[in-house]
């Protein structure tokens, strides 16, 4: 099975087309028909944007950033998520108005937390040549129904 999918657009060959990795195309279209009509889901066709996805809400043009990371099992098996320090470095400085979001196998185990300053203050640790910081499960909130609703409320 294809790990990409290819978003056809109306755009001359020679720009980038939005790629998407598979599990990124399955969260996107649940988030479209989860949040309807008045809201835009973008993804960058940047490959190195340190965030993948922009959610816009039409009628006011607020914005809001999420971070989609896909996990293996039901849920997390360990006390905390690992986060690399460049990414929330570059959060601080473009994208503040982020959300977060580890998505386990079921849709019932989804955790997610949204973006805070505090984060870069946090201890960082070294893995395969990265500064990366971890966060602990329990800082963040579950749930796709609760997710939706802090998307939205980020949204007003």
């Amino acid at each position: 099975m294809n790990k990409y999918v290819n978003i056809k657009c109306n755009e001359p060959p020679k720009q980038t087309q939005e790629i998407l990795i598979e599990t990124e195309q399955k969260f996107k279209l649940l988030l479209l028909k989860s949040l309807g009509k008045s809201y835009k889901i973008m993804k960058s066709k940047d490959n190195f944007n340190p965030l993948d996805f922009c959610i816009i809400n039409k009628q006011n043009l607020k914005i809001v950033y999420l971070e989609h990371k896909k996990r293996n099992g039901e849920k997390n098996n360990y006390q905390s998520v690992i986060i690399n320090y460049c990414k929330l470095s570059q959060m601080e400085k473009h994208y503040k108005n982020s959300i977060m979001v580890f998505e386990y196998d079921k849709l019932d185990y989804l955790m997610y937390i949204k973006y805070d300053k505090s984060f870069l203050k946090y201890d960082t640790t070294k893995i395969k040549n990265q500064d990366v910081i971890f966060l602990k499960n329990e800082d963040c909130c579950l749930g796709y129904e609760n997710l939706i609703r802090e998307i939205i409320s980020c949204l007003k």
